[in-house]
């Protein structure tokens, strides 16, 4: 069989689709835009009093997705930041639930849609320029908690604390927090069979003698969020996902007031 094309007319849907495009990308742009401005200039008639701590906080949050961001704000003037890096492949949504706890307390948080943020570190970081702002908490899961210890210990004069939920560490990962005097909270998971025992041990290896340790009890390894990813080689989940991470919420929110309170001091 033989097709007779009119060039004339392919041409007409190329361009008719070429418009389309381009005036698509135009709305997602303006789209951006705004929602970054909303960043930059908040312009909230509320500021957040840190010198009181955060566990009395309940403020209303907006989440935004922005520039390759998730960003969950009070609806508030924050001083201070948690940058939040993903584990391996999740999405920016995946910590809903623990991070909008946060947020919620008068914390901006920050989530970087970058899928291996360890295993291919990227030495910039736009998230610091989204806020006037010189206090950073920097936290991450699994191999995003490789990417925060990373983090940290390039910005130590603006990274306040760590917070890290069963850490793993790239090979190329050679940063250690042992000689800093950097708070840190660093959560394990009973049942967590993702990560080896000598990806523990390393991970705490490079901690200080001031680090927290806290083990979940009845967890696996992605009980922090909502994914189901690798759960046939994962541990035995013995308590609900709500429960492990109302606990790792509070933990964190009660970890992170006392760090803010020393700030304070």
């Amino acid at each position: 069989m033989v097709y007779n094309l009119d060039v004339r007319k392919l041409r007409k849907v190329f361009i008719a689709l070429v418009a389309v495009a381009v005036l698509c990308l135009a709305l997602l742009t303006v789209g951006c835009d705004k929602a970054t401005e909303r960043i930059y200039n908040k312009g909230y008639s509320d500021t957040v009093d840190y010198s009181v701590g955060i566990l009395e906080n309940g403020y209303e949050i907006e989440i935004l997705n922005v520039d390759g961001y998730r960003l969950y704000q009070p609806k508030a003037n924050t001083e201070w930041v948690f940058v939040f890096y993903l584990g391996t492949a999740m999405s920016t949504d995946n910590y809903d639930a623990i991070l909008s706890e946060v947020a919620a307390h008068g914390i901006s948080v920050v989530v970087p849609n970058d899928k291996f943020a360890d295993v291919m570190y990227s030495k910039t970081e736009k998230a610091y320029g989204m806020f006037d702002c010189e206090k950073y908490i920097l936290g991450g899961h699994s191999q995003g908690g490789g990417a925060a210890i990373r983090r940290a210990g390039e910005n130590m004069q603006t990274t306040k604390a760590c917070v890290l939920y069963s850490p793993m560490l790239a090979p190329t990962n050679g940063t250690t927090l042992a000689d800093s005097e950097l708070p840190v909270i660093f959560f394990e998971a009973e049942n967590d069979k993702i990560l080896s025992s000598s990806n523990k041990s390393e991970a705490k290896s490079r901690m200080n003698g001031l680090c927290e340790y806290v083990m979940l009890e009845g967890a696996n390894h992605m009980c922090y969020g909502e994914s189901n990813m690798m759960s046939s080689q994962d541990g035995v989940l013995e308590r609900t996902k709500e429960e492990i991470q109302t606990q790792v919420a509070q933990l964190t929110i009660e970890f992170l007031d006392n760090v803010i309170k020393a700030e304070q001091a």
